[in-house]
């Protein structure tokens, strides 16, 4: 068994979020050859890097996962040091196989983690793409390698998804059962998640595939989505509910339903406000940060208007 080697800077949680976020990894030698990267940039959780070195002074890095910072390690996708410490060695020992003329197979689970990668480093967040791979799809496809996967495999899998019951999150880590919701809207409901969880399956095979490390995307490219189940629940609360629901929160909590309500903007965009983004004389609410990326102006009402001057007063 290889030997452990120990970093203050970097074998805990609370060490690493002390070092200053910058571009460039933190690097600790943990082999003639290897080194073991972290880098963590502002606002965002770490990442774990592998440097070799190739002779004539020069070193090649790769990303290895996501750093245990804000989510609890997995083992794949996210992982504390001593398994990117591991992984690092396992990466280096196949460089060394691959330089030989062995090559081993890229598995469903080694797709995901570099999809999971993907997402920490270009998009706004991965939660809702890492929640799914962890319960929807690494414990079905997860060691089944990409160049192996069937239409037939796949299309079972999809129907499968549909008629299982709900998963939620539970304090533990572990997804929590609930049965499905009777009736068309609950069949509809679930057939939509299924939809969206091979959206991101798929997303994840198309990246290995465009980089050459699968021999075709067939298998998974025939697999069609369930027609017709996105359709949006129209609903309005009266102004009777939407009191009643002000009445029933919290004093501190109170505030946030009473935006939400006004402006008609999303958790994250209410929670990302400043007090510059209202603009008084005009009556508007500038969005800066929305989940599309495009920032927007809400027209606010006389009683919204009213709300946010006494919000920022």
């Amino acid at each position: 068994m290889a030997r452990k080697v120990k970093s203050k800077e970097l074998d805990s949680r609370e060490a690493r979020l002390k070092l200053k976020p910058q571009g460039k990894p933190y690097w600790r030698a943990i082999n003639r050859g290897l080194h073991l990267g972290y880098r963590r940039l502002k606002g965002k959780a770490g990442t774990w890097w592998a440097r070799h070195y190739i002779g004539k002074q020069q070193y090649e890095t790769e990303a290895l996962g996501i750093a245990d910072d804000l989510s609890d390690a997995d083992g794949l996708a996210v992982l504390d040091f001593w398994e990117a410490q591991a992984k690092s060695r396992d990466r280096m020992t196949a460089r060394a196989h691959a330089a030989a003329g062995k090559t081993g197979p890229i598995t469903v689970a080694d797709a995901m983690a570099a999809y999971l990668e993907f997402l920490e480093n270009n998009r706004r967040s991965a939660r809702d793409a890492r929640s799914r791979i962890a319960v929807h799809i690494l414990p079905t496809l997860g060691e089944v390698e990409v160049d192996a996967l069937t239409a037939d495999q796949l299309r079972k899998w999809h129907a499968g998804l549909a008629k299982a019951p709900r998963a939620v999150r539970a304090k533990a880590g572990k997804a929590r059962r609930l049965a499905i919701r009777p009736g068309e809207d609950g069949a509809r409901a679930r057939r939509a998640s299924a939809n969206r969880t091979l959206t991101t399956l798929k997303a994840a095979l198309n990246r290995v595939w465009r980089d050459g490390k699968a021999q075709s995307d067939q298998a998974w490219r025939s697999v069609e989505p369930f027609e017709a189940v996105d359709a949006a629940r129209v609903r309005y609360l009266t102004i009777k509910e939407a009191q009643r629901l002000i009445n029933a929160c919290g004093f501190e909590f109170r505030p946030l339903v009473q935006a939400a309500l006004q402006t008609g903007a999303r958790y994250g965009e209410l929670i990302r406000l400043q007090v510059h983004d209202f603009n008084p004389d005009a009556g508007t609410l500038a969005i800066r940060q929305s989940k599309s990326g495009k920032p927007r102006h809400v027209v606010l009402s006389d009683e919204g208007a009213a709300l946010f001057r006494q919000l920022t007063a």
